[in-house]
C-alpha cells in the first residue's frame, strides 16, 4: 500500500478511537448509579459503576457496571461492537 494511504487510515482510526472512547465517557456517566432496581424475585440492586471506559490490551474499549444485591452481584461490560464509519465520512479511497 502506498505511503498516503497508510497516513490517512491511521489519521482516521485515531479519531475513531477518540471519538468512540467520548461516547462511551459519556454514556458511562449518564447511567444512573445509585439508583435501585426492583427485581421480578423481589430483590432490589442497586447501579454502580464496576470501571471506568477503558482500552483492553486486545484493544477493546469497555466500561463496567455492577447490579449490587445484598448478598451477591451482577457484572456487565458495555464495549464497542463497531464503527460504521464514525469518523470518516470524508474518507474516500483513491488510486495512486
Amino acid at each position: 500500500m502506498n505511503e498516503k494511504f497508510n497516513k490517512e487510515f491511521n489519521d482516521i482510526r485515531l479519531r475513531q478511537y477518540s471519538i468512540a472512547m467520548e461516547a462511551l465517557n459519556d454514556l458511562f456517566h449518564r447511567i444512573p448509579f445509585g439508583e435501585e432496581i426492583q427485581f421480578s424475585d423481589g430483590r432490589t440492586g442497586t447501579i454502580k459503576p464496576f470501571f471506568e471506559p477503558k482500552w483492553k490490551e486486545d484493544g477493546t474499549l469497555v466500561a463496567g457496571i455492577d447490579i449490587q444485591f445484598s448478598d451477591s452481584h451482577l457484572e456487565f461490560e458495555l464495549l464497542l461492537s463497531g464503527w460504521g464509519g464514525t469518523a470518516s465520512p470524508d474518507f474516500q479511497m483513491t488510486k495512486g
